[in-house]
Protein backbone atom coordinates (compact mmCIF):
# COMPACT_ATOMS: atom_id res chain seq x y z
CA UNK A 1 0.00 0.00 0.00
CA UNK A 2 1.55 3.38 -0.97
CA UNK A 3 2.35 5.86 1.77
CA UNK A 4 -0.10 8.69 2.29
CA UNK A 5 1.09 11.98 0.83
CA UNK A 6 2.65 14.33 3.33
CA UNK A 7 0.69 17.42 4.29
CA UNK A 8 3.25 20.20 3.74
CA UNK A 9 0.95 22.77 5.33
CA UNK A 10 0.78 20.70 8.52
CA UNK A 11 4.59 20.36 8.51
CA UNK A 12 4.96 24.11 8.04
CA UNK A 13 2.74 24.60 11.12
CA UNK A 14 4.89 22.16 13.11
CA UNK A 15 8.00 24.09 12.09
CA UNK A 16 6.35 27.40 13.05
CA UNK A 17 5.47 25.89 16.42
CA UNK A 18 9.04 24.72 16.89
CA UNK A 19 10.39 28.17 16.06
CA UNK A 20 7.96 29.76 18.54
CA UNK A 21 9.15 27.36 21.26
CA UNK A 22 12.74 28.23 20.40
CA UNK A 23 12.04 31.96 20.60
CA UNK A 24 10.25 31.55 23.93
CA UNK A 25 12.86 29.30 25.55
CA UNK A 26 15.94 31.02 24.15
CA UNK A 27 15.49 34.50 22.71
CA UNK A 28 19.10 34.52 21.47
CA UNK A 29 18.68 31.34 19.41
CA UNK A 30 15.18 32.42 18.45
CA UNK A 31 16.56 35.67 17.06
CA UNK A 32 19.04 33.70 14.96
CA UNK A 33 16.20 31.67 13.51
CA UNK A 34 14.45 34.82 12.28
CA UNK A 35 16.97 35.10 9.46
CA UNK A 36 16.43 31.61 8.05
CA UNK A 37 13.93 30.46 5.47
CA UNK A 38 12.75 26.86 5.94
CA UNK A 39 12.39 25.02 2.65
CA UNK A 40 10.92 21.51 2.19
CA UNK A 41 12.78 19.29 -0.29
CA UNK A 42 13.21 15.61 -0.94
CA UNK A 43 16.73 16.32 -2.25
CA UNK A 44 18.27 15.92 1.24
CA UNK A 45 17.88 12.87 3.49
CA UNK A 46 17.37 14.84 6.73
CA UNK A 47 18.14 18.58 6.81
CA UNK A 48 20.93 20.97 5.88
CA UNK A 49 21.69 24.63 5.43
CA UNK A 50 23.51 26.68 2.84
CA UNK A 51 24.17 29.33 5.48
CA UNK A 52 20.94 31.20 4.80
CA UNK A 53 18.14 28.75 4.07
CA UNK A 54 17.39 25.56 5.99
CA UNK A 55 16.36 22.68 3.75
CA UNK A 56 14.48 19.78 5.32
CA UNK A 57 13.13 16.50 4.08
CA UNK A 58 9.39 16.43 4.85
CA UNK A 59 9.36 12.63 5.28
CA UNK A 60 12.17 12.85 7.85
CA UNK A 61 10.65 15.79 9.74
CA UNK A 62 7.20 14.17 9.84
CA UNK A 63 8.55 11.36 12.03
CA UNK A 64 10.21 13.60 14.64
CA UNK A 65 8.71 14.30 18.05
CA UNK A 66 8.57 17.99 18.93
CA UNK A 67 11.75 17.96 21.05
CA UNK A 68 13.66 16.39 18.15
CA UNK A 69 12.23 18.89 15.67
CA UNK A 70 13.28 21.73 17.96
CA UNK A 71 16.78 20.24 18.22
CA UNK A 72 17.02 19.70 14.46
CA UNK A 73 16.02 23.26 13.61
CA UNK A 74 18.38 24.74 16.21
CA UNK A 75 21.15 22.49 14.86
CA UNK A 76 20.74 23.91 11.34
CA UNK A 77 20.32 27.51 12.52
CA UNK A 78 23.55 27.19 14.53
CA UNK A 79 25.47 25.95 11.49
CA UNK A 80 24.32 29.07 9.64
CA UNK A 81 24.91 31.46 12.56
CA UNK A 82 28.40 30.09 13.22
CA UNK A 83 29.22 30.47 9.51
CA UNK A 84 30.32 26.87 9.19
CA UNK A 85 29.85 26.84 5.43
CA UNK A 86 31.96 29.95 4.91
CA UNK A 87 34.65 28.96 7.42
CA UNK A 88 35.23 25.58 5.75
CA UNK A 89 37.14 27.17 2.93
CA UNK A 90 38.98 24.45 1.00
CA UNK A 91 38.94 21.92 3.82
CA UNK A 92 37.56 18.42 3.26
CA UNK A 93 33.75 18.74 3.30
CA UNK A 94 33.03 15.46 5.13
CA UNK A 95 35.64 15.90 7.83
CA UNK A 96 34.64 19.55 8.34
CA UNK A 97 30.97 18.53 8.56
CA UNK A 98 31.73 15.99 11.28
CA UNK A 99 33.75 18.54 13.26
CA UNK A 100 30.98 21.14 12.87
CA UNK A 101 28.33 18.60 13.93
CA UNK A 102 30.32 17.78 17.06
CA UNK A 103 30.31 21.46 18.08
CA UNK A 104 26.68 22.16 17.16
CA UNK A 105 25.33 18.94 18.67
CA UNK A 106 27.13 19.76 21.92
CA UNK A 107 25.33 23.10 22.07
CA UNK A 108 21.93 21.59 21.19
CA UNK A 109 22.34 18.76 23.72
CA UNK A 110 22.95 21.33 26.46
CA UNK A 111 19.62 23.07 25.81
CA UNK A 112 16.75 22.04 28.08
CA UNK A 113 13.73 20.55 26.31
CA UNK A 114 15.59 19.67 23.13
CA UNK A 115 16.68 16.34 21.76
CA UNK A 116 18.83 15.47 18.83
CA UNK A 117 17.30 13.06 16.32
CA UNK A 118 18.57 9.46 16.40
CA UNK A 119 22.31 8.75 16.10
CA UNK A 120 23.75 12.26 16.30
CA UNK A 121 27.49 12.81 15.96
CA UNK A 122 28.66 13.40 19.54
CA UNK A 123 32.07 13.60 21.17
CA UNK A 124 31.47 15.28 24.55
CA UNK A 125 35.18 15.29 25.37
CA UNK A 126 35.97 17.69 22.53
CA UNK A 127 32.72 19.49 21.70
CA UNK A 128 33.87 22.56 23.66
CA UNK A 129 36.55 23.13 21.01
CA UNK A 130 36.07 25.19 17.87
CA UNK A 131 35.38 23.45 14.58
CA UNK A 132 38.87 24.40 13.40
CA UNK A 133 40.43 22.85 16.51
CA UNK A 134 38.48 19.62 16.11
CA UNK A 135 39.26 19.48 12.39
CA UNK A 136 42.97 19.95 13.13
CA UNK A 137 43.10 17.08 15.64
CA UNK A 138 45.51 14.64 14.11
CA UNK A 139 45.53 16.57 10.83
CA UNK A 140 49.04 15.36 10.05
CA UNK A 141 47.72 11.80 10.48
CA UNK A 142 44.27 12.39 8.96
CA UNK A 143 44.21 9.05 7.17
CA UNK A 144 45.39 6.99 10.14
CA UNK A 145 43.81 8.60 13.23
CA UNK A 146 40.30 8.00 14.46
CA UNK A 147 39.18 11.05 16.46
CA UNK A 148 36.23 9.00 17.74
CA UNK A 149 38.42 6.26 19.21
CA UNK A 150 37.74 5.92 22.97
CA UNK A 151 41.45 6.00 23.89
CA UNK A 152 42.02 9.10 21.78
CA UNK A 153 39.02 10.88 23.30
CA UNK A 154 40.17 9.96 26.80
CA UNK A 155 43.58 11.56 26.13
CA UNK A 156 41.94 14.69 24.70
CA UNK A 157 39.63 15.06 27.69
CA UNK A 158 42.65 15.26 30.05
CA UNK A 159 44.11 18.28 28.27
CA UNK A 160 43.53 21.53 30.15
CA UNK A 161 42.47 24.14 27.63
CA UNK A 162 41.76 27.86 27.99
CA UNK A 163 38.26 29.10 27.39
CA UNK A 164 37.23 28.61 23.80
CA UNK A 165 34.77 30.84 21.96
CA UNK A 166 32.07 28.19 22.44
CA UNK A 167 32.67 28.09 26.20
CA UNK A 168 32.50 31.87 26.39
CA UNK A 169 29.29 31.88 24.33
CA UNK A 170 27.79 29.24 26.66
CA UNK A 171 28.73 31.34 29.72
CA UNK A 172 27.16 34.44 28.18
CA UNK A 173 24.00 32.53 27.32
CA UNK A 174 23.79 31.14 30.86
CA UNK A 175 23.79 34.70 32.21
CA UNK A 176 21.07 35.85 29.79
Amino acid sequence: MPAAPLDLDALALRISGSLLRLRASSPFFGALSLFARFVPTSEVPTACTDGRDVFYNPAFVADLVKEELDGLLLHEVLHAALLHGVRRGKRDRTRWGIAADIVVNGIVAAQPGMKLPATPVRAPQIEHLSVEEIYALGEDQADSIDIFDEDYLARISKIKLPNTKIQLLQKLLAKA
